[in-house]
Protein backbone atom coordinates (compact mmCIF):
# COMPACT_ATOMS: atom_id res chain seq x y z
CA UNK A 1 0.00 0.00 0.00
CA UNK A 2 2.70 2.42 1.02
CA UNK A 3 4.49 1.78 -2.69
CA UNK A 4 1.42 3.15 -4.48
CA UNK A 5 3.16 6.76 -3.98
CA UNK A 6 5.50 6.06 -6.31
CA UNK A 7 3.00 5.26 -9.32
CA UNK A 8 3.55 9.40 -9.38
CA UNK A 9 6.58 8.44 -10.90
CA UNK A 10 5.23 6.11 -13.63
CA UNK A 11 3.12 9.02 -14.24
CA UNK A 12 6.18 11.46 -14.83
CA UNK A 13 6.26 9.79 -18.63
CA UNK A 14 3.50 11.09 -19.77
CA UNK A 15 3.77 14.46 -17.98
CA UNK A 16 6.11 17.42 -19.18
CA UNK A 17 5.94 19.27 -16.21
CA UNK A 18 7.32 15.96 -14.12
CA UNK A 19 9.85 15.59 -16.47
CA UNK A 20 11.17 19.46 -16.35
CA UNK A 21 10.58 19.49 -12.42
CA UNK A 22 12.93 16.29 -12.71
CA UNK A 23 15.56 17.27 -14.43
CA UNK A 24 15.50 20.35 -12.68
CA UNK A 25 15.81 18.98 -9.32
CA UNK A 26 18.78 17.10 -10.37
CA UNK A 27 20.59 20.09 -12.47
CA UNK A 28 20.68 21.64 -8.54
CA UNK A 29 21.18 18.36 -6.61
CA UNK A 30 24.70 21.01 -5.29
CA UNK A 31 22.68 23.80 -4.39
CA UNK A 32 19.93 21.43 -2.56
CA UNK A 33 23.02 19.78 -0.93
CA UNK A 34 24.13 22.83 -0.09
CA UNK A 35 20.75 24.35 1.35
CA UNK A 36 20.20 20.77 3.57
CA UNK A 37 23.42 20.92 4.58
CA UNK A 38 23.37 24.61 5.50
CA UNK A 39 20.02 23.97 7.43
CA UNK A 40 21.55 21.08 9.11
CA UNK A 41 24.17 22.93 10.67
CA UNK A 42 22.25 26.31 11.66
CA UNK A 43 19.56 23.78 13.12
CA UNK A 44 22.20 22.27 15.78
CA UNK A 45 23.79 25.15 16.05
CA UNK A 46 21.18 27.34 17.11
CA UNK A 47 19.36 24.83 19.06
CA UNK A 48 22.40 24.53 21.06
CA UNK A 49 22.30 28.48 21.70
CA UNK A 50 18.95 28.27 22.14
CA UNK A 51 19.04 25.92 24.92
CA UNK A 52 21.83 27.79 26.91
CA UNK A 53 20.54 30.87 26.71
CA UNK A 54 16.99 29.61 28.11
CA UNK A 55 18.86 26.96 31.03
CA UNK A 56 18.60 28.43 33.86
CA UNK A 57 14.56 29.80 33.13
CA UNK A 58 11.79 28.63 35.35
CA UNK A 59 9.43 27.09 33.34
CA UNK A 60 11.29 26.89 30.13
CA UNK A 61 10.10 24.35 27.31
CA UNK A 62 13.99 24.35 26.70
CA UNK A 63 15.06 21.77 28.98
CA UNK A 64 17.59 19.86 26.24
CA UNK A 65 19.37 20.43 23.45
CA UNK A 66 17.19 18.15 21.38
CA UNK A 67 13.83 19.65 22.82
CA UNK A 68 14.78 23.49 21.08
CA UNK A 69 15.43 21.15 18.20
CA UNK A 70 11.81 21.37 17.70
CA UNK A 71 11.69 25.53 18.38
CA UNK A 72 14.88 26.26 16.03
CA UNK A 73 13.13 23.97 13.06
CA UNK A 74 9.73 26.20 13.66
CA UNK A 75 11.62 29.39 13.47
CA UNK A 76 13.89 28.37 10.94
CA UNK A 77 11.36 27.85 8.29
CA UNK A 78 9.00 30.43 9.53
CA UNK A 79 5.99 28.38 10.93
CA UNK A 80 6.32 29.63 14.22
CA UNK A 81 3.56 27.55 16.01
CA UNK A 82 4.28 29.43 19.15
CA UNK A 83 4.31 26.59 21.79
CA UNK A 84 7.74 27.18 22.66
CA UNK A 85 9.12 30.59 23.31
CA UNK A 86 12.12 32.18 24.73
CA UNK A 87 11.29 34.05 27.87
CA UNK A 88 15.03 35.85 28.54
CA UNK A 89 16.47 38.14 26.39
CA UNK A 90 19.62 36.77 25.18
CA UNK A 91 16.94 34.31 24.25
CA UNK A 92 14.51 36.41 22.26
CA UNK A 93 17.80 37.88 20.35
CA UNK A 94 19.16 34.26 19.51
CA UNK A 95 15.41 33.49 18.52
CA UNK A 96 15.60 36.66 16.09
CA UNK A 97 18.55 36.04 14.43
CA UNK A 98 17.97 32.31 13.83
CA UNK A 99 14.47 33.32 12.15
CA UNK A 100 16.68 35.63 9.93
CA UNK A 101 19.24 33.36 9.27
CA UNK A 102 16.29 30.84 8.48
CA UNK A 103 15.13 32.96 5.47
CA UNK A 104 18.46 33.56 4.31
CA UNK A 105 19.47 30.05 4.13
CA UNK A 106 16.47 28.94 2.64
CA UNK A 107 16.37 32.02 -0.19
CA UNK A 108 20.11 31.97 -1.28
CA UNK A 109 19.76 29.03 -3.64
CA UNK A 110 15.93 29.96 -4.93
CA UNK A 111 17.35 32.16 -7.70
CA UNK A 112 19.83 29.28 -9.08
CA UNK A 113 17.03 26.86 -8.64
CA UNK A 114 14.78 29.33 -11.12
CA UNK A 115 17.24 29.82 -13.25
CA UNK A 116 18.02 26.19 -13.90
CA UNK A 117 14.22 25.24 -14.32
CA UNK A 118 13.95 28.26 -16.95
CA UNK A 119 16.70 27.17 -18.98
CA UNK A 120 15.37 23.62 -19.23
CA UNK A 121 11.94 24.85 -19.65
CA UNK A 122 13.25 26.31 -22.42
CA UNK A 123 15.46 23.81 -24.05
Amino acid sequence: RVFRVFRIFKFSRHSQGLRILGYTLKSCASELGFLLFSLTMAIIIFATVMYYAEKGTKGTNFTSIPASFWYTIVTMTTLGYGDMVPNTIAGKIFGSICSLSGVLVIALPVPVIVSNFSRIYHQ
